[in-house]
């Protein structure tokens, strides 16, 4: 199956979309989590007029796979309450509803939102949310988005569609391999 959407994960500097020159242990960063539609534009005709096919993807929903022994959330204690977890992260103006992220051994569970258009968001790469995280160990840091152990139906991804599009599109809702993930590997050196 071609992937319809592609989930991204990034390291930058703090507050910006800058990749950081290097990481050290102690160092401050954000981990941001995009989505993007991968299906191509075009066009459908309905009732006679050319109309343009929507395409973004609707709701966004991951798990973020990290070592907890290389990296944390800043600022939350030990043992965080599920508010002082959840209230860790900014949501992008684009996915401000049903925004979730839930603590795991090994993860961030079911982070996501939906988005706020209905419209469509188009074929861009859109953030869809960001945390401050610390390293406190050298070595590899990786960050994978994940998908495969969600809720169902409460963190299906979902795309925009065309019900009017003659013949209609494909399903909206994404099974794991309409999905393609990609996630981040940094190095980070020992504190100065």
């Amino acid at each position: 199956m071609t992937p319809k959407v592609n989930y991204t994960a990034h390291i930058y500097q703090v507050g910006t979309r800058t990749l950081p020159a290097e990481l050290r242990v102690s160092q401050v960063f954000d981990l941001a989590i995009a989505v993007k539609d991968l299906r191509p534009r075009g066009t459908y005709i309905y009732r006679g007029l050319s109309k343009s096919l929507l395409r973004g993807v609707f709701a966004a929903y991951c798990d973020v796979l990290y070592d907890k022994s290389r990296a944390r959330m800043l600022g939350l204690p030990a043992e965080p309450t599920a508010e002082e977890f959840f209230s860790s992260f900014t949501f992008s103006p684009h996915y401000q509803n049903g925004e979730m992220a839930f603590d795991g051994p090994d993860r961030i569970n079911e982070l996501g939102a939906f988005a706020t258009s209905f419209t469509g968001l188009g074929v861009a790469a859109f953030e869809v949310a960001r945390v401050q995280m610390q390293a406190i160990q050298s070595g590899p840091l990786t960050f994978t988005p994940d998908v495969t152990k969600l809720p169902h139906p409460q963190c299906d991804t979902l795309v925009f569609g065309n019900l009017a599009a003659d013949p209609p599109e494909e399903s909206y809702v994404l099974s794991p391999q309409g999905i393609h993930l990609v996630g981040v590997t940094v190095n980070v050196g020992e504190k100065v």
